[in-house]
Parts: C-alpha cells; sequence; structure tokens
C-alpha cells in the first residue's frame, strides 16, 4: 500500500485505487489541506478490507473505529505512516 498527498481531490477527503498486475498493489491518496486525516486513512483502509461494502457502512465503521480510538493511538497510527512512507 502507498500513501500518497494530494491537493488536488476537489470535494473528496481521500481516493483508494487498486491495480492488479499480478499482486494487488494499492495507492490511497489523502488530501493534506482537509483536517480529517487520520479517519480518512481508516475510511480508504476500510475499503481495501472489504471493496464491496456500501459506502454508509464504511462511513459507520470509520466513527466507530475513530471512537474506539484513543489519543495515544491516534498519534501512534500517524507515527507508523509517516515513518511508513518517509
Amino acid at each position: 500500500m502507498k500513501l500518497r498527498l494530494n491537493r488536488k481531490l476537489g470535494k473528496y477527503y481521500g481516493v483508494t485505487t487498486l491495480h492488479a498486475a499480478g499482486r494487488i498493489d494499492a495507492v490511497i491518496e489523502i488530501d493534506p489541506a482537509k483536517k480529517a486525516f487520520m479517519s480518512t486513512i481508516v475510511h480508504e483502509c476500510l475499503h481495501l478490507v472489504d471493496w464491496d461494502l456500501k459506502e454508509k457502512e464504511v462511513i459507520r465503521l470509520e466513527n466507530e473505529i475513530m471512537k474506539a480510538l484513543t489519543d495515544r493511538q491516534l498519534l501512534n497510527l500517524l507515527k507508523r505512516v509517516i515513518l511508513f512512507h518517509t
């Protein structure tokens, strides 16, 4: 999985693209100008977990996960995302 920052997503906070060339290669693009950075990453990862989930269900799961995570867990997740993509 790759994470890219993209300020040209318009109304979207993030976009997930799957490329299948013998293996799944996912690219998640996030608009850094939007404030919901971490919840967007969670949201887009949920699409990867089950591509067939309806958007309403993805949003519900995203909200549940974000409510369950502590500030410390969110910070650790952010550190891992930054370290993974630098």
